[in-house]
Parts: C-alpha cells; structure tokens; sequence
C-alpha cells in the first residue's frame, strides 16, 4: 500500500508538472509579437474580444481569448462559455488562457470585468463548436496531498470512504445508490441531495464481512450476502422497504456465504459459500436453502442476465470468466465452462480464452443500442471491474474483451494505475477499481474506486 501511494504522488507531481508547464506554453501564446501587455483594466473603456483558438475542442481543452482592455487581474475577470463559468489560468490583458468546462454545447464565449464599481462584458461574434466525449470524473470521496483519507458521512464535498466494493443502485429510486465498505458498513449515496449516509454498521447487522447486495424482482428487498466463519452465522441478511432498509433481519443462517443474487425473471434468490463452491436456491416454504450447482472457484459470483437465461460467473481468485446456463424446470445452474480469460492473471484485450482478467470482482450488464439495430438477439454487452488491472472492461455476448476505460496518462509514467480523472481512454486512471453499476437513465457509470477512496463517475461530459 504505501509503494502504491509513493507511485501515485510522483504521478500526482508529474501532473502537477504537465499542467504548470501548460500554463507557461499558455501565457506565451498570450503575448503578441512585440512581447507587450494588454495593461490595466480601465472601466472607461470597452472590453473587446477580437478572436479565440481553437475553435473547437472538448470539456477540459485550453482555450485562448484574444481582446483588448482584459486586465491582468484575473480576480476582477469572469469568462463564461456556453453559459457555463470556465476556470482562468492566465491573462497578459490582452489574451486569455482558460479551460473549456463541461456541458458548454451553447458556445457562446463571454468575458466579463469588474472593478468593484463598474462591470464591462464582451461576447465573440463566432461561437465555440463543443465536442462531447465520455469522461471519468470523481463523484465524492477524496485523499489529501498525503494520501490520507477519512471514512464519514457527509455531503459529496466532505464525505469521505475507506475501502470502497460493491454498489447497487435502487430500482425503484435512482438517485438512491447503495455501496458496501468493506468490513464496515452498508452506505447510501443520494445523488439528488448529494450526500452519504451510513444505513446500517456490521456491528449492528451482526455482519462481519458483507460481501454483495441483490434486489428482489419487486424491488423491495435488499439482501446481503455475508462471510463470516460459523456454522451459525449470518449468511444473507434481508433489508426492507417499509422500514427504509435500517432494520437487518437474517434470513440465512450459514457460515462463509460470499454472494446473493436473484433470476430477474423468475425471482428466485441464489447464494453461493466460497469455501466449498456450492450454489444454494432459497426455498421460501422450507424457509433454507436448497443445491442448485457446484463449482470449483473460490469466492465466486453469479451475474445473471436480464434475461435470466444465463449468468456469469467469475471470483477475485481466478481469472477467468465462466458462462452457465439456467436450468428454469430445475431451477439450478448448469455446469459452467470458461468463457473469457483463463491461463492465468494478465491483461491482454481479445477474444475468448486469448483475453486475460485480473481479479474481476463486479460487473453489469448494459444495453447496447447497435445491437438492438443489428437485430441481435442478444443486445447487452457486460461491463466489467476489472480490479487487478486498474481498468473497466467490457465482454461482447459473443466473448469478444474490450477496455473501456482507464490505464490511460501514458505520458505520466508507464503506470496503469493512479487517480486521474478525464477522457476514458487516454487520461484515466483508477486504482483497484471493485465495484460498478449503471443507470441507464443518466446513461451513467459509478465506479467504487477502492484505493483511490472516491466514487468515480463515467457519463457523457
């Protein structure tokens, strides 16, 4: 841990670097062929904007604005593209040097001074052409300068993690996202009131590890599955609606029990024990669980397809991804076989067994809207955390492994991991990222990013 923080500062100061030696590049730009300043702000006179470059670019690209009468005092200036506030880096009063912010698609580029008494403002003839692209951001959570963190509850602005895993969002409220931290506690993520709350402590659940979460096909009933040594302990706890998920009651008792997941179509609960590979179905009238399958993983989960025709089913301890199908007259799982992946821990992207994964630990399936156009049959790609490898992945039906996001900022360092927010590709970077989950209405990815301590976002900028 305390190498990955050292590597993770030099990637932080060699950012730090880039950024300052952007600035420089910035303000030389600035300057005319004569090396001469813009001067003083003077309110007698008008602000005018001459010109800017480029003139087209995306949330984060540098922007130059070329004008008169701008100052050199950047707290007496405001620029505003698209209506949106951009950050200013410099001035020379007679250029610009700003950031583009997200969501500027309007592109209107204004410049507004005051001196306290007088306000003067400029708008460009032309508009600045926005091009969207699919960033990673950082919702809440954060470490300080010496990668300290502070697990509380609070707003987005305060609220702090420690080892961020596993995330559900509620079907019934999407602004309600549900995270596990491990060993700790069961949190909740408003993203409407933009605050973390803890619902329940393991103390209080009588947890000691909770491992994942499962919704009921009505949406009503939260269970977490639960590992703890014993054979009288909480395996799968149930949390319900009607009590806004704060009063745990067991529903299973058994001992080491690392995964509940429910069939989105027939509703059937499943849970499975990383210690002998079993596979249980809970059987409401006998009220225990029931054999339906076996496996030779340790520790693995089983992510069934919305179809529930199907599941996924992979562990931390392996790397490999197996397919099973579901037996719906028996209502087990069959035999699975290997997918994606296998051969050992790597990163390679592929298809089939050529691809390798590095301790997968949560995943989600995704409509794909091409596929729905090509007729397929089956429309939803898996997205993958690709934990072990930094990275989110995503598996085609047909086994084809793609990266998604992360790994990206090659010019910091040869790294694939750290904290960077940015394009998905060439500037992100995550840093054992565990847990993913999808809201198709925002068209939004949430990332628990575990070693990082935040919650990392993936939406359109």
């Amino acid at each position: 841990m305390n190498h990955e923080f050292f590597k993770d500062k030099r990637s932080i100061l060699l950012l730090w670097k880039s950024s300052l030696l952007l600035l420089l590049v910035g303000l030389i730009a600035c300057k005319n062929d004569n090396d001469v300043g813009g001067g003083e702000f003077d309110p007698s006179k008008e602000v005018v904007i001459t010109d800017f470059s480029p003139k087209s670019g995306s949330a984060r690209s540098k922007l130059f604005i070329y004008g008169d009468n701008f100052g050199t005092d950047t707290a007496k200036m405001s620029v505003y593209i698209g209506g949106y506030k951009a950050p200013i880096i410099g001035t020379d009063g007679e250029c610009i040097y700003c950031m583009v912010p997200a969501r500027s698609e309007e592109g209107t580029i204004e410049v507004k001074l005051n001196d306290g008494t007088t306000e003067k403002s400029a708008k460009a003839q032309d508009r600045f052409v926005y091009i969207s692209r699919v960033v990673v951001s950082t919702l809440c959570g954060y470490t300080t300068s010496e990668g300290k963190y502070e697990i509380k509850d609070g707003t987005f602005e305060e609220c702090g993690f420690g080892a961020p895993y596993w995330l559900s969002l509620d079907p019934k409220n999407h602004n309600h996202l549900y995270l596990l931290e491990e060993r700790l506690s069961l949190r909740l993520i408003d993203l409407e009131k933009r605050i973390v709350k803890t619902v329940a402590t393991v103390g209080e659940a009588n947890w000691i590890q909770p491992r994942t979460l499962a919704w009921s096909v009505t949406g009503d009933t939260l269970f977490v599955a639960n590992d703890q040594d014993g054979e009288t302990s909480v395996g799968v706890t149930i949390l319900t609606r009607d009590t806004d998920f704060k009063v745990p009651q067991t529903l299973v008792f058994h001992r080491n029990i690392n995964h509940a997941s429910v069939n989105p179509i027939d509703g059937n609960l499943y849970f499975s024990t990383w210690w002998a590979g079993e596979l249980f179905r809970y059987d409401w009238s006998l009220k225990q669980g029931v054999h339906a399958g076996n496996n030779t993983l340790l520790e693995y989960h089983v992510m069934f397809h919305p179809s529930g025709n199907y599941a996924y089913v992979f562990s931390p301890w392996n790397p490999a991804i197996q397919r099973t199908s579901y037996n719906w007259a028996e209502r087990t799982l069959d035999p699975p076989t290997t997918f994606v992946g296998g051969g050992g821990n790597g990163y390679v992207d592929g298809v089939g067994t050529t691809a390798k994964v590095n301790t997968p630990y949560q995943g989600v399936f995704v409509k794909n809207e091409r596929y729905i156009a090509e007729g397929k049959e089956d429309v939803y790609d898996f997205y993958l955390a690709d934990a072990g490898n930094h990275c989110i992945r995503i598996i085609s039906p047909e086994g084809k492994v793609t990266t998604y996001a992360g790994r990206g900022s090659k010019g910091l360092d040869d790294d694939a991991w750290g904290f960077v927010d940015g394009e998905i590709r060439e500037e992100a970077r995550f840093n054992q990222p565990w847990g993913i989950e999808y809201d198709e209405g925002r068209k939004a990815f949430y990332i628990a990013d575990k070693n990082n301590h935040r919650i990392r976002m993936i939406t359109l900028d």
